[in-house]
This record gives structure tokens, C-alpha cells and sequence, in this order.
């Protein structure tokens, strides 16, 4: 059906007469359209006295460009409203002869009925007297029925809110929808590529093989070290060096993350050290010291390291080992316990041994296993000798000598009391050698590294002269009993 602009649309009102207030609220909202003469509108009461009534409604409904129906409850229980006028409406509107554009005037449940499908005004489908102002509820159904009109006016009696078909063919309307798609695409790899992307730095020994989810990447410099970016999630980073075992760790990486991966594959020979050469030895060792000095104390007379409140890690960072045995010469200050740290990859990855004595305050006497990440004591666990009774008979001003033995993940620790000269305190069962325990890392977090102090809580103690081999190269000189665990 076309319209033209010439030609005023024809507009049929089908309504409950107890809805007739409201029909005649929208004429007077449509009025606008009337005097432009771009609608004329019939209704009933427009029918002149001795005609037939029914025979006008039935003209007029079959003349009309566009009906109204003008829903409510009452409109639905009429039978002329419901079994003629909307039916006929409908038929014509199947036909594309007229449009029909249901109103709701008031609330009512309307979706079932033949007409449920079509888009309703007001806007939403929202009942006209539900609205806070009545004239906003006329004023959207008015707009509405002005996209009908100008619909018509093109042939077309389209859906309300249905927009005009686009005449170009689909590639054309395409066309930017893809270019948009496209640019963003490339605006957003660009920015990742550039500025998100994880990256790799690998410090390790010079001249390491780097694999990336085994795929080569390259080897480290003369420094030792290589970076690499990676794309975001979890990768697995193979170190592999001529002569030894590969290295292997699995590391998730966020974006604009930069993930470390430390390891060494030489491992150092003996390490030795007298405290009463410290200065001396310091920068050879390349010891890292806490920025307090106060923590520590070198007592150049005994040729022992003091440590006192030092939670920060002191450790020389030159050596590393992997199997390894170590004595270390121990005293007990004030009898709360001791701390030593083995397989240091920096001052805040490590393994961390705590032997609390009974007068610790903080801990149950026992010996203690924790591993350090991130200087964070990120898992605690007990030895399988956890509260060996040595523990509960530690006695400050006595030596001790612990003995370390660490092979692959195990790593064991012994104790033995020591009386070293005249005048020192005696220490129960000196002579003896006690197991503390051996720790097992499943996760094996680290491999290699050196060999540090300092305190837990509120422990004061002094270390000795240092010896440590790898393991294979242990001197026979060199005893380091350790008995099974008691």
C-alpha cells in the first residue's frame, strides 16, 4: 500500500466506549496532524442519527490507512471490540491492506491475544495510566504513530521501531562495521605488543642456553643475563649448560610483569671463613650485609660473627651449592634459639632452619623448617625430629656444632654440644651427636645457592669459623657424623 504526502492517512479508533475518555485525550494529542490535513480519524460517534451504525463502522474500518486499537480490559471483553473490529483489523493488517498499533490504555494482560506480536505504544508497552504524567504517555504513542505514517508514506508498513531497510548491498554495509573491527584489532596488539607484554629476565651462568616452552630463545651475555618478552599466562623457562643436569621452572606471567629466573650452574669449592679476617674476606666473598650494621658484630678477638635483632639475611653471595656439607660452629647468646639459611638464591629466597630453645618465648623448643619467598615465609613445616629433646636443653653462653648435609631435595641437619675451653658453660650429653631432622622440598623451589644467618624473633647468637665443601669434594679430614633420627 503507498501513501503520499498529498493524501491525509486514514485513522480508525476501535475502543471500549468506557475508554472513551481516553480516546478522546489522544485525539486531542493528534490534532496537530489533523489540521495539517496529514491524518483524518473516524470513531463511531461520528455516525450521523438514522444511519446504520454497523454498516458505517464496517465502511470505514475497511477504508482506514492505520487502526487504533485502544487496549484495556474492557476492550477485550467486548465482543464486537474483540470478535469484529480487531479481527477484521488483523486480517487486513496480514494482508498488508492496513496497518494496526495496539495502545495500551490501562494495565491488562494483552500478549496472548491475536494481536501480542505487534509493537504496542506507549513506549515499552507501559499501560498509558501508569504513567506520573498522562500527556508524556499520548505524546510517545503520537511519535509513534508519525514513524508509522512516514513509513506508509514509502510503501512500506514496517514494525515501529523497525528502521528503513539499507538499499546498499551487504558488503557495503559492511564495509565499516570491518574497517572499525579491524583498526581496533590492530590498536589493541599494537599496545599489547608494546607496552603489556610480559617479560622474561633469566640471570644465570654467561653463555646459558634459554628455552621457552621448549622452544630456543637464546643465551645469556657475558653479564649472565637475558630478557625476553613473552606472551601473558603460564610458560615453562629450560636452562640447559654443557656438563650439568637442565634446570627447569614453571612461571605464570601477568601482564606487564617482569618474572626473574635465577640459577647457577657452577658451583663454588670450599668455602672458608675466619670472622677474625672479615674485612678482609667481605668484599672477596661479596658478603651482603644489612643496611643496619648494627645487627651484626664481628668480635676480631674470637674470630666470631655476633648477630643481634638481624631479621635481614646475611650470606656471602659469591658461593653456591648444590649437594653440599657444612659445619657451623654455633653459640647461644641468650639460649632462645638460632637461625641459618641454606641454598640462598638472594636475601629473599631461601631455606630457612629455626632451632628455638626453651627459653624462645615465641615457639615451642623444637627445630623448625621454613621456606622463604619473596622474603616472605611463604610455607612452614616441621623436621621429622620437630621437637627433638636437645632442643628443650639448649643452654645460653654453651657451644654447639651444626652439621648440614644436603643431597637433591633432602636436606639434614645434626647437632652436637661442644665444650670448647676452660670456663665455658657445659653443655648436657657434649660429645654426642643428635639428628634435628631431615627437610624434603617437593617442589624443589631451590636447587642451588649459599650458605646465610640471621634472627627470627628475639635470639642472640654468634657463628665460628665457617667450612663448607660440595659434597663430592668433602676432604676426608673433614668428619661430619650424623646419626639416624632418635
Amino acid at each position: 500500500m503507498t501513501q503520499t504526502s498529498k493524501k491525509a492517512v486514514r485513522i480508525f479508533f476501535s475502543y471500549s466506549h468506557e475508554d472513551e475518555e481516553l480516546r478522546d485525550e489522544l485525539a486531542a494529542h493528534l490534532s496537530l496532524l489533523k489540521r495539517r490535513k496529514v491524518i483524518e480519524e473516524w470513531y463511531d460517534r461520528d455516525v450521523d442519527a438514522g444511519e446504520e451504525w454497523r454498516d458505517k463502522i464496517d465502511a470505514h474500518l475497511e477504508g482506514a490507512d492505520i487502526i487504533l486499537l485502544l487496549v484495556s480490559a474492557d476492550f477485550l471483553a467486548s465482543d464486537y471490540c474483540y470478535n469484529v473490529e480487531m479481527k477484521r483489523a488483523m486480517e487486513r493488517h496480514e494482508a498488508s491492506a492496513a496497518r494496526v498499533i495496539p495502545i495500551i490504555l490501562r494495565p491488562v494482560v494483552w500478549e496472548e491475544a491475536p494481536f501480542g506480536k505487534l509493537q504496542a505504544l506507549p513506549k515499552d508497552a507501559k499501560a498509558v495510566t501508569s504513567w506520573a504524567n498522562r500527556d508524556e504517555a499520548f505524546a510517545d504513542v503520537v511519535a509513534g504513530i508519525r514513524r508509522a505514517i512516514k513509513q506508509g508514506a514509502a510503501g512500506h508498513w514496517l514494525p515501529i521501531d523497525t528502521p528503513t531497510p539499507d538499499p546498499r548491498p551487504w558488503w557495503a554495509r559492511a564495509l565499516p562495521i570491518a574497517a572499525v573491527i579491524f583498526l581496533v584489532f590492530i590498536a589493541s596488539s599494537a599496545a599489547y605488543y608494546l607496552f603489556l607484554r610480559p617479560e622474561l629476565k633469566v640471570i644465570s651462568d654467561r653463555h646459558t642456553e634459554v628455552y621457552i616452552d621448549g622452544r630456543p630463545v637464546g643465551e645469556t651475555a657475558d653479564n649472565g643475563i637475558l630478557s625476553q618478552r613473552v606472551a601473558y599466562g603460564q610458560h615453562s623457562v629450560k636452562l640447559v649448560r654443557k656438563g650439568f643436569d637442565p634446570y627447569m621452572k614453571a612461571r605464570h606471567f601477568g601482564l606487564c610483569e617482569t618474572v626473574q629466573v635465577k640459577h647457577h650452574f657452577v658451583e663454588s669449592e670450599r668455602l672458608d671463613v675466619d670472622f677474625r679476617k672479615f674485612e678482609e674476606v667481605r668484599e672477596r666473598d661479596q658478603w651482603v650485609i644489612p643496611a643496619k650494621t648494627a645487627d651484626y658484630f664481628v668480635d676480631k678477638v674470637s674470630g666470631r660473627l655476633l648477630l643481634k635483632s638481624s631479621p635481614d639475611l646475611i650470606f656471602p653471595e659469591k658461593y653456591n651449592y648444590g649437594d653440599f656439607k657444612l659445619t657451623l660452629p654455633l653459640r647461644l647468646t641468650n639460649g632462645r634459639g638460632a637461625a641459618w639459611a641454606v641454598r640462598v638464591e638472594d636475601a629473599g629466597n631461601y631455606y630457612l632452619f629455626y632451632l628455638a630453645g626453651p627459653d624462645n618465648g615465641a615457639l615451642a623448643p623444637g627445630f623448625y623448617f621454613y621456606i622463604v619467598r619473596g622474603n616472605q615465609f611463604a610455607a612452614k613445616s616441621y623436621s621429622d625430629a620437630a621437637y627433638p629433646a636437645i632442643a628443650e636443653q639448649l643452654v645460653a653462653g654453651a657451644h654447639y656444632e651444626i652439621i648440614v648435609t644436603a643431597e637433591g631435595n633432602q636436606i639434614k641437619n645434626c647437632i652436637s654440644p661442644v665444650r670448647e675451653e676452660q670456663g665455658d658453660v657445659a653443655p648436657p650429653d657434649a660429645g654426642q651427636v643428635f639428628s634435628l631432622g631431615v627437610f624434603k622440598d617437593k617442589d624443589d623451589w631451590f636447587t642451588r645457592g649459599s650458605i646465610g644467618f640471621r634472627t627470627v624473633g628475639s635470639e642472640q647468637f654468634s657463628i665460628g669459623p665457617l667450612l663448607a665443601y660440595r659434597a663430592k669434594q668433602t676432604p676426608e679430614q673433614v668428619k661430619m657424623p650424623c646419626p639416624p633420627k632418635e
